[in-house]
């Protein structure tokens, strides 16, 4: 999928460059540095809240049955789970991610800037590493990685203010799972918090859940000392 995605981007700015119509400016000055900047962060929400919505519907039975359900056969994600798509899905997000600036003045930088923010983090959120950063928009890894766990919960790419706006943000006390999807849900327990806190309470309480390795001895054989115990 990678492959493709470099591909599909690489036509795209050899259409660029060559002269292919697109709103794009390359000249600061053509727009000023103030528009320029706030023209990016719009970019930014309005992509932002497009791969929500793309995400979302991808969810719906039919279509995670046949296209989406590849991406969540990894309910423990790695960097590389990023990019394990179906052709379908990746293509429908490069769509999103390119089509405002065919109709809206953006310099290369801002997209630029934004695309590479964006899989960055998508990098980070299948890395399963505990991660929250200091953006405030941005969710933290944990958010994510409950949407593998729990599947047809927390869709937002970046910004987990659209998960909170319409209602897709997962809840205590409320019962999930590949095969009940968003419209089998219940909407009144209260939000998970995924505050750094809340996120390291949650991993101290699976890593104390985990069974205690017993060590195995061959019969007759004298079990060796375990580390910390009387007699190591």
């Amino acid at each position: 999928m990678m492959a493709m995605a470099s591909v599909f981007s690489g036509v795209f700015v050899y259409y660029v460059r060559t002269g292919g119509t697109t709103a794009l400016y390359f000249d600061f000055e053509a727009h000023g540095i103030l528009y320029t900047l706030v023209s990016t962060a719009l970019y930014f929400v309005v992509v932002d809240m497009g791969l929500y919505w793309a995400h979302r519907i991808f969810h719906r039975k039919f279509l995670y049955r046949t296209i989406h359900h590849i991406h969540h056969r990894w309910v423990t994600p790695t960097a590389f789970t990023a990019s394990a798509m179906h052709p379908i899905e990746m293509i429908t997000f490069q769509v999103i991610s390119f089509s405002p600036i065919m109709f809206f003045p953006m310099h290369p930088a801002g997209v630029v800037g934004v695309l590479l923010y964006q899989h960055f983090v998508s990098l980070i959120d299948h890395s399963g590493i505990r991660f929250h950063s200091v953006l405030p928009w941005q969710a933290p890894a944990a958010f994510h990685d409950d949407h593998h766990i729990y599947f047809h919960v927390n869709f937002s790419q970046n910004m987990a203010l659209w998960d909170r706006i319409f209602g897709t943000w997962r809840r205590r006390d409320e019962s999930y799972g590949e095969g009940r999807f968003v419209n089998e849900q219940g909407a009144l327990s209260p939000l998970m918090d995924y505050g750094r806190k809340a996120v390291a309470e949650r991993s101290a309480a699976r890593m104390n859940r985990r069974p205690k390795r017993h060590i195995r001895t061959v019969a007759g054989a004298q079990a060796s000392p375990v580390p910390g115990t009387p007699g190591d």
